[in-house]
Order: structure tokens, then sequence, then C-alpha cells
């Protein structure tokens, strides 16, 4: 049906749902260049498109395990990733700087790289000679770049600037600059560590230093436009002069590298000395047989001495058997016979000396009833000693103490002046002597 034959109530409806359509496609329209828009910018994020940049580079012996892409560490976190591994010409004067390897790090990175204590190592990361790049964090001297803006400018012309009292110096300055380069040690194509100590420092306020400067007889001066901070990085420190320079397209910075051989290297360095010591560890286990074999025939001999002790054993069995005889054994082993009969001689002895002296030692009976308590003692104590040797079969030792005691003992009676004479050696008999009691 022809657009001029329908009603005006449908033509009025077919308008709306025309509109409607044409919205519906405009919104879709809209959205699908949004998401797109969107994708494109997350991806160009995600690759770094968009994020601040710090170009570096070092060397490297060996491009084993190096790819372009790989991820580079900083503090334990992914802060960039490698851009180029170039090997270096054959004539090139550093043996082990064979390969170049740059690299770029994003964003807030930059800001943990010094002069001083940021260097490269190259670190293992698997099992197949697999290697990353790790930066250290820098512990001194000054930043690699800056985002304050530097440039060159004439001495008589920065005090005519608007901003110069927020200027600050862009360059390390020292009382003999020619000579504390001469006395730098060079670590790489740019890369210098120097061993001297400078008067004017980086980041020094320019107006408060200006006297300092024309007493050096500088020209020009290199200056940090420390109020107009830029997006991006504008600086980058020159090593070798000593200063910060604008930053160009080839503009890139040197850090020294700590590179380990290579896992497959060490692993062959392990296998050659394994290899080297082999003959050492054969001759050690000769050596282990050999003690072994000494070990096996002290086992032998241990045996032959566990059996002569079986027999020394049975010999104390016998003896403790013996000191239990009731037939008066212990009396006859403490006290032989010949000692017994020494005592009975010597007791009478002291008897008849005791009858005829009564008169002269009856001071002394308090002693002799003490005598006669500790040979009570005696005694009791010899009594008690059958009971102990049956309670105790390792009396050896006590009964050998009571016979050097007993023997103490006697060579005591011996010396005391009661029983001198007794012991004494025998004289020709002479008519006693005896002394004049005195009158009661």
């Amino acid at each position: 049906m022809p657009l001029q034959d329908l009603t005006p109530q449908l033509r009025t409806r077919l308008n709306r749902m025309e509109k409607a359509t044409g919205g519906f496609i405009l919104v879709a329209t809209f959205l699908m260049v949004f998401g797109f828009g969107f994708y494109v910018y997350r991806s160009a994020e995600n690759r770094g498109w968009f994020a601040v940049k710090a170009h570096y580079f070092t060397y490297a012996k060996s491009g084993t395990g190096l790819q372009v892409g790989d991820k580079v560490k900083l503090t334990g976190f992914e802060a960039g990733q490698i851009t180029e591994i170039d090997q270096m010409p054959p004539n090139h004067w550093n043996p082990d700087e064979s390969v170049c390897v740059k690299f770029v790090l994003l964003n807030t990175s930059p800001g943990y790289i010094w002069t001083e204590g940021s260097k490269v190592k190259f670190a293992d990361a698997g099992f197949l000679g697999k290697r990353e790049l790790e930066v250290t964090k820098g512990t001194g001297g000054t930043g690699t770049y800056l985002h304050e803006p530097s440039r060159l400018v004439g001495i008589n012309e920065v005090t005519n600037m608007p901003d110069f009292e927020k200027l600050s110096l862009g360059e390390e300055l020292y009382s003999n600059t020619s000579a504390a380069k001469n006395n730098s040690k060079e670590t790489g194509a740019t890369g210098f560590v120097t061993n001297y100590i400078p008067i004017l420092r980086v980041n020094s306020s320019l107006k408060a230093n200006m006297e300092k400067l024309k007493a050096l007889g500088k020209t020009n001066v290199w200056i940090l436009e420390s109020d107009k901070p830029a997006k991006n990085l504008v600086s980058i420190w020159n090593s070798a002069e000593h200063h910060y320079e604008p930053v160009t397209k080839k503009s890139i910075f040197f850090l020294t590298p700590e590179e380990a051989p290579p896992l497959n290297d060490r692993l062959q360095g392990i296998i050659a000395q394994g290899q080297a010591a082999l003959p050492g560890i054969l001759d050690l286990t000769n050596k282990v047989s050999s003690v072994l074999n000494q070990v096996s025939e002290l086992t032998s001999n241990l045996n032959i001495v566990a059996t002569e002790a079986r027999t020394s054993m049975t010999n104390i069995s016998i003896i403790t058997a013996n000191l239990k005889n009731p037939h008066g054994s212990l009396g006859e082993f403490i006290i032989p016979t010949n000692l017994n009969t020494s005592i009975e001689e010597t007791l009478t002895t002291v008897r008849g000396t005791l009858s005829t002296a009564q008169g002269t030692l009856e001071r002394l009976d308090t002693n002799l009833e003490s005598l006669n308590m500790t040979l009570d003692h005696i005694s009791a104590i010899t009594g008690g000693l059958n009971t102990q040797v049956q309670s105790n079969t390792n009396i050896l030792a006590n009964i050998s103490n009571l016979v050097v005691h007993s023997d103490e003992f006697v060579q005591g009676l011996k010396r005391f002046w009661l029983f001198r004479s007794t012991f004494s050696a025998k004289k020709k008999a002479t008519a006693p002597v005896y002394p004049t009691l005195p009158n009661r």
C-alpha cells in the first residue's frame, strides 16, 4: 500500500517508529565507537604508550636466556621491559661487554634509580637457562631522570630571568673540574663513578651560590627550573660531564651490570669439580673400607675380652661366696692369723703393763673405758659386716678401706706412748725400776 494511501493516524505512528529506530541505531553506533576507543586506550595503556618512560642500557657477557619483551623487575615488582638486545662489534675493547641490552622503566620507577647504588642484576628465572633483569634501588648520588626542565644559560643572563629565586643548579662543580674528571674511575661507555667531593651539588640554590660560580670562572651554567615540572621526563644526567641536560630521542642512561655466570656454565663447572674430586672420593671410600675392616677386627677382639671378663666375674662370684661363709672367713680376710696372734700377744703385754702400773695409771681409767667402748664399736661393726656382705655383693671396696683403716689404727697404737714399748724391739731383760708413788 503506498504511503499516500495511509491514514493520518498510521502515518503518525510510522514516523514515530522511524525516529525510535534511528535513535537506537545512533545509540548503538555511539556505544560501539566508545567501546572500541576504550579497548584501544586500555591496550595502549597496558603496552605503556601513555606511561612515562625512562630508557636505560647495560652490557652482558652473553644474551642467553634473554628476549625482547621480557619483564624488568624493580624491588620485586614488574617495572618495565627489554626493548632491544644487540651484539657488540667483534673489535669491542671489553670482552665482558659482548651484548648490549636496552630496556625501559615505566611511570614512577625511574624515581628509584640513582647514580649510586643502582645496578642491573642478571638473575636466573628457571632451570632451562632463562634469565631476567632486576634493577636495584639507588642509595645516593643524583637521580638519573628528572621532570624539571634543564638548560644551559649564561652566567650574566641568569640574574635577569623572572624566576631567578626559584632556579636550582643543574650540575656539580669542583675546585678543578678537569683534574676531577681525570681522577674519575670509568666503568662503562657513559657511566662514571667519581671519587672526589664536589664544591656545589645539584639542586643547590642558584641565587645563594652566584658568588661561588663567578669565583670558579663559570661563564655558562646548567640550571633546573624546579618550579615548572613537566609530566614526562625531560632531563637526564650526563655522567661524563656531571650535569643534567634535556632528554632527546637518543637519550639513554647506562647502568652497571652484575652478571653471574649462566646456570649451564655453573652446572658444567660443578660437573668438572666433581670429576676432579672423583679420585679423592674413591680414595676416601677405600679408607672407609679399611676403617670398617679395622672395626670388624676390633669387635672380634672385644668378644675375646668379654670372654675373659666372664672368667673374672666368675672369680669375683667365688670370692663373694666365700665372704658369706659363716665360719669366720670374713674375719680371717680382715685380720689374718699372724696378725691375730700378734694382737693377742700385744693385748697380753698390755694387760701385764696395766697391772704393774695400775697405781700410776688410775687417772687413765676414763681413757681406757673410751678405748673399750671403741673396741665394742669395732666388734659391732665386724658383726654387722656379715649382714652387709649378704645384702651387698659390692663390698670389696668397703672391706679394702676397712683393712687400710685397721692398719692405720695399729700404726697409731704403735705410736701411742702407752703402747710404744710393746711394739719396740726386745732388749735384754733388766730389773724393772718402779716409780716411787707419792704418799696419799
